[in-house]
């Protein structure tokens, strides 16, 4: 009897095994050709899609270098543009302290007229009186 059951398991060993694998490679084959089509495709869209990144990153590098540039000239066309308007600021403001000091000067001058005229006037009148008598 042992001899039979070593029969039986050398026979599931040597022909049942090989056979077993065979139906299940057959069943799969369809699947297996196309997981390699598929394995293919996306190498080939690794592929591409490497390229397309190279490519992409090369443009972003000279649209940064180009925006670099402008704001290199642009920040320099500021710069000046605030010299100019610092300029013209302490212009104005230069000459409105002049304006307020000449206001000033026109008000005293103004006063001293005025207090000039008023001694005329009594003076004026002073010398009338004296020729009225």
């Amino acid at each position: 009897m042992s001899e039979t059951i070593a029969t039986f398991v050398f026979f599931i060993i040597i022909v049942l095994l090989p056979l077993l694998s065979f139906l299940i490679y057959l069943k799969y084959k369809k699947a297996l050709k196309e997981l390699e089509k598929t394995k293919k495709i996306l190498e080939e869209s690794k592929k591409v899609q490497g390229i397309q990144v190279k490519a992409r990153t090369r443009q972003l590098k000279e649209q940064a270098e180009t925006l670099g540039e402008e704001n290199i000239e642009k920040t320099r066309a500021l710069r000046e543009r605030l010299k100019e308007l610092e300029k013209f600021h302490r212009l104005t403001v230069g000459r409105e302290l002049k304006m307020i000091t000449l206001k000033k000067e026109v008000k005293k001058m103004e006063a001293q007229l005025r207090e000039a005229n008023l001694e005329f006037k009594k003076n004026a009148k002073s010398s009338n009186k004296k020729r009225n008598r």
